[in-house]
């Protein structure tokens, strides 16, 4: 596993949870620490070209746990997440939202 972040090397409680995860089983897969309370997982589980994300959330009386929104997955991205660049961004988007909640996709 390819652990992202200045300096970062990963909680042993973070690793033990992600260790549960298929994403990193005999696959190549990366760890962004995000910050000291969020950390996102990618690789390959299921085919080499299926990625797949799953977030994890330090939780307020110790340890980590996957984040209630899932993973999501994504075909046709063969990226090997041990090798290619890994980050986060902020993104501007437009997206119809009822009573304050999200509906469907964002807009092109």
């Amino acid at each position: 596993m390819r652990v992202l972040s200045e300096g970062a090397t990963g909680d042993p409680a973070l690793r033990k949870e992600v260790t549960k995860n298929e994403s990193c089983k005999a696959k190549p897969c990366a760890l962004l620490i995000v910050s000291p309370k969020e950390a996102v997982l990618v690789g390959h589980p299921y085919a080499p070209d299926r990625m797949v994300r799953t977030r994890f959330v330090a939780q307020d009386k110790g340890g980590w746990a996957e984040a209630s929104d899932g993973g999501e997955y994504w075909a046709d991205n063969k990226a090997n997440p041990q090798e290619a660049p890994v980050e986060v961004r902020t993104v501007t988007r437009r997206q119809l939202f009822v009573d304050g909640k999200p509906v469907g996709n964002p807009f092109e």
